[in-house]
């Protein structure tokens, strides 16, 4: 069977983020991956800006831009190394076992961070094969989490993906290996 350029798209595998640490250069640079955990849903939304040329009382030309790339996500568990990456503040460890403690802590002076996203699909129309979505400069928009009676509850986010400053203007991708590639 030959590998499809179309397929479709059930289910999300895998998720990471990156801080982006620095973008003057060839290409963005990032620190090391955090695994989303429990990702259960992945949405990628393109922001398009239109204007319109008028004239003799008709539409003559329509020019688009997409301005940015909202991303939005819901996971099922909740990680601190997650929360330092996207809202900043910082996520530590101390004691040892059994009487560990792990903290996440949000200052009045920290700041969202840019960061890297990328979402695996595994089931795709080739076996065997992946599709990836990938924004490489996003900023967080809205955070939500919390828990609930009896129930579960999901975290989610939106996040702003704007193109990076560096000579490679990525902005996004969309990847498809026809044998599925981790992401790292």
């Amino acid at each position: 069977m030959a590998f499809s350029s179309e397929t479709f798209v059930f289910g999300v595998r895998d998720c990471k983020i990156a801080k982006l640490t620095d973008e003057s250069g060839s290409s963005p640079i990032y620190d090391t991956s955090k695994d989303v955990p429990g990702i259960q849903e992945f949405k990628v939304k393109f922001n398009i800006s239109e204007k319109e040329l008028r004239g003799d009382d008709q539409i003559l030309d329509v020019r688009t831009t997409i301005d940015s790339i909202e991303i939005s996500a819901n996971h099922a568990i909740i990680s601190k190394h997650v929360l330092a990456v996207m809202l900043g503040g910082s996520a530590t460890l101390s004691g040892t076992s059994p009487n560990r403690v792990e903290t996440y802590t949000l200052n009045g002076d920290d700041r969202p961070n840019y960061f890297k996203i990328e979402a695996q699909v595994v089931e795709v129309n080739d076996v065997g094969a992946d599709l990836h979505f990938v924004c490489y400069k996003c900023k967080v928009k809205d955070h939500d989490m919390g828990a609930k009676v009896d129930d579960y509850y999901t975290v989610s986010f939106t996040a702003k993906a704007i193109p990076c400053q560096s000579t490679d203007k990525a902005f996004f991708r969309l990847v498809g290996n026809e044998t599925a590639q981790p992401i790292t």
